[in-house]
């Protein structure tokens, strides 16, 4: 499976939104846009307790297996310099998740897009009850006014 990341200022995202399949006999390619040509790059990769340092060649990274496991997958890419760290790039989780054929991969920002629109529409729902809320009290307040006005007493 191949997949790209584009990088930023100071982030890297993939840029493929979907989720996407990789299966047992398969493995993860990554390829790296964005970096200026004249850094040399690393890619650090973690999954939960495991993780690897992976100089890229051609600004292709492949994922090593023992990272595939179901989880958190953590890719951090940093440019060289002369040897000198002058930049680095924090890129977007990407979730592994076991399914029959190997794994399904997630990026993390479309899970927090998706909380995201939960949330708003939470916010929106409790907006609309203290709206109602404020008509009703609204309502209220005139009807007391108007029995004042005419004198009338309960």
């Amino acid at each position: 499976m191949n997949k790209i990341i584009k990088l930023t200022r100071s982030l890297g995202r993939l840029l493929d939104r979907e989720p996407f399949l990789i299966v047992e006999n398969d493995g993860l390619t990554i390829n790296i846009e964005g970096a200026p040509k004249n850094l040399k790059l690393t890619a650090t990769v973690r999954n939960g307790d495991v993780s690897a340092t992976l100089k890229e060649n051609a600004r292709t990274v492949e994922i090593p297996r023992n990272l595939l496991t179901a989880g958190r997958l953590d890719v951090e890419i940093s440019g060289f310099i002369d040897g000198n760290s002058v930049k680095q790039w924090h890129c977007e989780p990407i979730y592994l998740k076991t399914v029959d054929t190997g794994f399904e991969g997630h990026a993390e920002f479309e899970r927090i897009l998706a909380r995201q629109a939960e949330i708003i529409n939470a916010l929106n729902s409790l907006q609309n009850k203290v709206n109602a809320n404020q008509a009703a009290t609204n309502q209220a307040i005139e009807t007391l006014a108007s029995i004042i006005d005419n004198g009338r007493v309960l």
